[in-house]
């Protein structure tokens, strides 16, 4: 009886249904942490509970490596799998950061804003991993696949969109505000007015005849 329930375990999906609460678990931890214990002054446990779970994240990123490899798998990364690397190695680099604006604490209060900033991108990144448990359900799954590929066409329809965009903003640059100087800020305005634009939002000063 045992052996029978210990090889049900084993079944795929069972397998990714406890990641799945598990990882849920690690969200919960990393949530409280940032919102209520995160500060230059102290190393709190939770942390170092986080950084125990994403050192066996890493160690499942490098078994599915050397199982491609193992198996002469070319393509082994997918998008899911990419946010996955990017969440461990940005978790793993604030971390050590956190680890040096504690170690001299008293003049490093923008060190520590980087890393509250960081921290909460990479708890992002973890959310957005929670999309790879959707596979394992037959009502969700497909849709994920669905949306994957609208994203896709989306971005292909933003790159026809672009070409009217970078059209519209050296245009209207060129005829509002003709010899304008060269700097790093005419690009941020040029940018600005057409992308406001297309929400309906325009410069009353622009719009008024001088």
């Amino acid at each position: 009886f045992c052996i029978r329930m210990f090889s049900k375990l084993l079944v795929p999906r069972v397998i990714a249904f406890l990641r799945f609460i598990f990882h849920l678990l690690f969200l919960g931890f990393f949530a409280t942490w940032i919102i209520s214990f995160l500060a230059v002054d102290t190393l709190h446990w939770i942390e170092w509970v986080l950084l125990t779970w994403v050192l066996f994240y890493s160690a499942e990123i490098i078994n599915q490596c050397l199982r491609n490899v193992m198996r002469h798998r070319r393509s082994c990364w997918s998008f899911i799998d990419g946010i996955e690397l990017v969440s461990v190695l940005l978790f793993l680099f604030s971390c050590s950061l956190h680890i040096a604006a504690y170690k001299r604490h008293q003049d490093n209060q923008q060190l520590m804003d980087c890393v509250l900033t960081l921290f909460s991108i990479d708890f992002m990144f973890f959310c957005i991993f929670t999309l790879e448990f959707c596979y394992i359900t037959k009502s969700l799954g497909p849709r994920l696949i669905v949306i994957i590929k609208m994203g896709k066409l989306l971005c292909q329809f933003l790159l026809i969109i672009f070409a009217f965009f970078i059209a519209f903003a050296v245009s209207s640059q060129a005829v509002l505000y003709p010899n304008t100087q060269l700097t790093g800020l005419l690009f941020f305005r040029m940018f600005k007015r057409p992308f406001w634009s297309v929400f309906g939002d325009f410069t009353l000063d622009e719009l008024e005849p001088s």
